[in-house]
């Protein structure tokens, strides 16, 4: 009897070897968010958010590593046992429990990129930016609804190495288009609303393609990622677990998206800032603003003598890219 594990065992000890890399840069970009002095301007909820997104990371990690270890090392010349405890031992038990973690770790994620849609979107009308948001939502909502169903399915004895699937198969098909279709409406629906924000400066315009460039490498990342899990799952044979292998990587890629858009916001507002110097009575005065300036703001604050008049509001939905998230709250609130 001829036993190999190279299409379901190797393909989970690869997976969690590229998984194990993305966690160390999600150490190295929690270090640079806490170090930010950006950092101290967001609000309580987005480094509660944070903080939690880590949690969840580092519990799946743990999971799955410990899960590996049982069945490499435990259960090592014991294919019998092995066989046994992938649906109902210790081993599913701790991948289970760091599936359940990724999946809320996802969710998350998606749900924020989607309050961020909801802001950005002020560009649009009332009809389009509701669209987009509500679209995003359900699709964010079904994709973990299905996925819990599949934690449920693949605990069940009947499913084992030979057919890992058990009854999730449609879950499988459900839950994989349903979070492409949630990241593709938010990546391109930012674009949409930012490409309409443009504005006459150049140095402004720089900085916004700079963005929309950062929004879109984010946002790629988390897409191909999914639509290789779904290629390998219906290209694949159903024993293969080359998709669960891409599934232990899915979450990592959204954390570090979420913590690379939160991390680029100062460097971005460095590059859109725009110099303005005047002379007025033998007297400089120089700022800098990542919107554009108005000639009749300027007049106006030139007239009353109030420097800080002459310090345009940006109400595009760069502001909110740069703006904490006290200050983003207070303004939707008036």
């Amino acid at each position: 009897m001829n036993i190999t594990f190279d299409g379901t065992l190797g393909a989970l000890l690869i997976g969690m070897n590229i998984s194990t890399i993305f966690y160390g840069i999600t150490c190295v970009q929690i270090f640079l968010y806490a170090t930010c002095p950006r950092t101290s301007k967001d609000g309580w909820f987005l480094k509660t958010l944070v903080s939690v997104l880590l949690a969840l990371d580092t519990v799946h990690q743990v999971t799955i590593f410990i899960g590996m270890y049982r069945f490499l090392v435990t259960d090592y010349l014991n294919p019998l046992q092995l066989i046994k405890d992938a649906s109902t031992g210790p081993a599913s038990l701790s991948f289970h429990t760091g599936l359940v973690c990724s999946d809320v770790l996802i969710l998350l994620v998606q749900l924020y990129y989607t309050w961020r849609l909801w802001v950005f979107s002020i560009s649009v009308s009332d009809g389009v930016r509701w669209l987009l948001t509500t679209s995003t939502l359900i699709f964010a909502l079904i994709s973990f609804a299905t996925a819990m169903v599949i934690v449920v399915e693949t605990g069940d004895p009947h499913s084992n190495f030979s057919s890992p699937l058990g009854n999730s198969g449609t879950a499988w098909k459900v839950c994989l288009p349903m979070g492409i279709a949630c990241d593709a409406i938010i990546t391109f629906g930012m674009l949409l609303n930012l490409h309409q924000s443009r504005s006459k400066i150049q140095s402004t315009n720089d900085g916004m393609n700079f963005l929309m460039m950062s929004i879109f490498n984010t946002g790629l990342l988390t897409i191909i990622v999914s639509i290789a899990t779904l290629i390998c799952f219906y290209a694949l044979p159903s024993s293969n677990l080359a998709y669960g292998a891409l599934g232990l990587i899915a979450p990592r890629c959204y954390l570090n998206s979420f913590l690379a858009t939160l991390n680029s916001r100062e460097y971005l507002r460095e590059k859109m800032a725009v110099p303005i110097n005047i002379s007025f009575g033998g007297a400089n005065w120089s700022s800098h603003t990542t919107g554009s300036v108005s000639p009749s703001r300027l007049e106006s604050g030139l007239e009353t003598g109030n420097e800080a008049s002459m310090v345009p509001k940006v109400t595009s939905p760069v502001k909110v890219f740069f703006t904490s998230e006290k200050t983003v709250n207070r303004a939707e609130s008036a």
